[in-house]
């Protein structure tokens, strides 16, 4: 899924798999069922944190907000359901406030390339010489 940075370019790539279209339905749900849990005071935001990284919650939020905003829309291009995956938004901006150093929506996959590397890079750079 990271082989797109526009929306278009998501339409052209994936518009006619329909499983695909399930599986992001089934990560957004994941994630609004824990923000629920998150809004209703039965999990703090470190607990969350702990069981979803922060990065994959942001990341997911912003990879498909245009979809969620969409999803809120009736067949007249009119808002008519504000509230769809409203936890999970809020789930997002309380994760974005607390870690605002994450940056969450890789845009090519030559910066995915570029930040697996440096990753890499700050991981074995920190490992003792044996």
């Amino acid at each position: 899924m990271r082989d797109w940075s526009t929306r278009q370019e998501f339409y052209e790539k994936h518009a006619s798999d329909p499983e695909l279209y399930a599986m992001i339905n089934y990560l957004h749900n994941i994630y609004n069922t824990v923000g629920i849990l998150y809004n209703e005071d039965l999990m703090s935001l470190n607990e969350t944190a702990q069981l979803y990284t922060p990065i994959a919650i942001i990341n997911v939020w912003e990879r498909f907000e245009w979809m969620i905003f969409m999803n809120r829309m009736n067949c007249h291009g009119e808002e008519s359901y504000l509230n769809y995956l409203a936890p999970f938004e809020n789930l997002y901006r309380e994760m974005k406030r607390k870690y605002p150093k994450v940056d969450g929506w890789v845009r090519s996959p030559e910066e995915w390339e570029e930040r697996r590397q440096l990753r890499e890079k700050n991981i074995f750079s920190k490992m003792p010489n044996i």
